[in-house]
């Protein structure tokens, strides 16, 4: 697959690519939580646990203890990466018709993100590595592709607080701010097959691109009452990347603004935690509004959970086992590529890795 990984980096960054219109039509996010993706990307009005840092920083004000989840890595890929395994990799040592032959109606994507984040009360920090490529191919007649190589690098930081909480009576009130400050290059563009043939691998160097600041604004809020016999219910709305976070100069994509409102009830049972969220995300986007709801549930045991959902239309479901501190979670998830609800999906897999203590 040498051969491919090298036309993934070369294409990306070919001379005069259309930067501004992209074939697929995913509502991207640098971070996804693995928790949150297994119950269908529902989490602004849940945010309780280090989640909350990327996703709703009010959700740092319920955070009681100092923690370090030192080391967090999830592993995203795509069914087509397996099949394109499946047959065979002669095709791809010398790049020809033969390639694209295999490669046309696929839809390829692999991503690699670690984070560490420390927590304290109220307030949360965290360090991420992200790696992007994909391959997105249609219309045998006139082909069209995209191609996307992104490396995105930073810090996060938030800070969340009570108002109200002494009042026993009413419910507790939480609003929270964070800020990021990243670096990044690449991004997903068009590609014509004249650009995509012609492609080499000598130009891999100055393709590639340099890294780029760029600095970003999160805001919160999210409302908890707690009702007799258990039961907690939760509200809450997040704007992340407030008015985009945009990149100096010319060159990575940016990070669009995504305005959320969520709600979530928790019922803690004698052996059993059962969630239930919703979220409806990317208010201000100009797309499918079925493609902007999120349906999760948590069926949460001693040292197991289960979770199931909906996150665009397309089922979402996997499993956490965790061990003093040690966890392991694996899902799969799908993304809508085209324009509409159940157009074009991308069905993916992610493995999470995590090594976490308190202090």
């Amino acid at each position: 697959m040498a051969g491919l990984t090298a036309l993934l980096f070369l294409v990306t960054f070919w001379p005069g690519l259309d930067h501004a219109q992209a074939k697929s039509h995913e509502l991207r996010r640098l971070y996804r939580g693995a928790r949150a993706q297994a119950m269908g990307g529902a989490f602004v009005g849940l945010a309780d646990d280090e989640q909350a840092l990327f996703y709703n920083p009010a959700g740092m004000a319920g955070n009681p203890r100092t923690s370090f989840k030192f080391l967090n890595l999830d592993l995203h890929t795509s069914t087509d990466i397996l099949s394109i395994y499946q047959e065979g990799t002669e095709a791809f040592q010398n790049f020809s018709a033969d390639s694209l032959q295999i490669l046309m109606g696929k839809n390829i994507y692999a991503q690699a993100q670690t984070t560490s984040i420390f927590l304290a009360p109220g307030f949360g920090l965290g360090l991420l590595v992200d790696g992007q490529t994909a391959f997105f191919s249609q219309n045998t007649v006139f082909p069209q592709f995209e191609i996307g190589y992104q490396t995105t690098n930073g810090i996060q930081a938030a800070f969340g607080t009570s108002v109200g909480k002494r009042r026993k009576k009413s419910g507790e009130l939480r609003v929270g701010i964070g800020g990021k400050m990243l670096y990044r290059r690449g991004g997903y563009h068009d590609l014509q097959i004249s650009q995509l043939v012609s492609a080499n691998t000598q130009l891999l160097k100055q393709m590639t691109g340099a890294f780029k600041v760029g600095y970003g604004l999160d805001l919160g809020a999210q409302y908890i009452k707690k009702l007799k016999n258990g039961l907690k219910l939760s509200a809450g709305t997040s704007f992340t990347d407030v008015g985009d976070t945009t990149f100096r100069g010319a060159g990575p994509d940016p990070i669009r603004g995504n305005w959320t409102l969520g709600v979530a009830a928790q019922m803690d049972l004698i052996v059993m935690n059962i969630i239930a969220a919703y979220d409806f995300s990317h208010i201000l986007e100009d797309t499918d509004w079925r493609r902007k709801n999120h349906l999760g549930f948590e069926f949460k045991l001693p040292m197991i959970a289960l979770y199931a959902g909906l996150h665009e239309t397309y089922f979402t479901y996997g499993t956490s086992f965790s061990f003093w501190f040690f966890k392991i979670t694996a899902l799969t998830y799908a993304e809508e590529l085209g324009v509409a609800a159940n157009q074009e999906d991308n069905r993916r897999y992610l493995l999470k890795l995590a090594l976490k203590f308190d202090i």
